[in-house]
This record gives structure tokens, C-alpha cells and sequence, in this order.
């Protein structure tokens, strides 16, 4: 799990933020990655309005950004603009992640072993900022990994209780 952006996503996050703000969205991760020969720079954004992120949402704010990023021209290599939402099962990357979806149900994977375990499932409880672990609630216990020994932490939707999947 990564503390904040940084590197090259934490250079771009000003150039399409105000594109990203337009539309009523907020960021929710900035990735460089390379995919086969291609580079792909992936901006997933996300909503608090009903029905979430759709695609008039992910064209609108692929047309500013690409204009915003053609003019700072930040990245000097060729790359592929992608923008997506981070779906309903999304992973949580950051600790501001981990406070908004705070009671939720998550699945954790860890690096490592920590109290006999490397994958479970749980509640997010919170972040402890003071000394940087992740706090989840299973059954009557509570885990706490640091940041660098989480792998990943995958939102669990409850698709029984949502009426568009019955």
C-alpha cells in the first residue's frame, strides 16, 4: 500500500486535477505503467454523486485531461491516456482510502505472515497515522500492518443487497 502519490504521478495530479474537478469528479490513482510495448497513463477517477463514475464522466475527462497534458507535456515518451473508475470491488491504495471506506469489508493480502496469516478478510477500522499501519478488524481481533507489508486491499461488494444484481 503506498503512502501518497509520488514520482510521476504526483507531477501530473496538478496538471489534470482541474480537468478531473470539472466534471464533479475527484482522483483516486494516478499510474505509469507499462503494458506489453505500450505505456499507458491511467487515471481513475471517482464520485460521490448517484450512480457513480460512467462513461460521459471517463470521455469528459479524458478530452480536458489529454488538452491539460498535451500542453505541460510532462512524460517526454509516447503513452496511451487511459481514464477509468475504480469499479465497485476497487482496491484501496492509500490511507485516505482506508478512512472513507472505514466499517467496510475488505479483502487484505500481505507480503508477509503477520499473526499466521498473509491473506484474510476483514473490516477496516482506520489508519493510524502516528505509526503508519492500517487497522482492520477481524472477528475479535485486530491486525494492524504497516503500509509496505500490504500488498493489497480489495473493497468486498455486497452484490446480494444491491437491487441491480437480483
Amino acid at each position: 500500500m503506498k503512502k501518497e502519490l509520488s514520482g510521476l504521478p504526483a507531477r501530473i495530479l496538478p496538471v489534470i486535477e482541474p480537468a478531473v474537478l470539472k466534471h464533479g469528479c475527484s482522483v483516486w490513482d494516478i499510474e505509469f505503467v507499462k503494458e506489453g510495448s505500450d505505456r499507458i497513463l491511467r487515471i481513475t477517477i471517482d464520485t460521490d454523486k448517484e450512480g457513480g463514475i460512467d462513461i460521459n464522466d471517463c470521455v469528459a475527462v479524458h478530452r480536458d485531461a489529454d488538452v491539460l497534458l498535451d500542453e505541460a507535456d510532462p512524460i517526454e515518451s509516447s503513452y496511451y491516456l487511459q481514464i477509468t473508475s475504480p469499479g465497485l470491488e476497487r482496491k484501496l491504495n492509500y490511507p485516505s482510502h482506508l478512512l472513507k471506506y472505514k466499517g467496510a469489508e475488505v479483502s487484505v493480502k500481505l507480503f508477509k505472515l503477520l499473526d499466521g496469516q498473509r491473506k484474510f478478510n476483514a473490516v477496516v477500522a482506520g489508519y493510524d497515522g502516528e505509526k503508519g499501519l492500517a487497522l482492520f478488524d477481524c472477528g475479535d481481533r485486530r491486525i494492524t500492518p504497516a503500509l509496505e507489508d500490504i500488498s493489497s486491499v480489495t473493497l468486498i461488494y455486497d452484490y446480494d443487497s444491491d437491487p441491480a444484481f437480483r
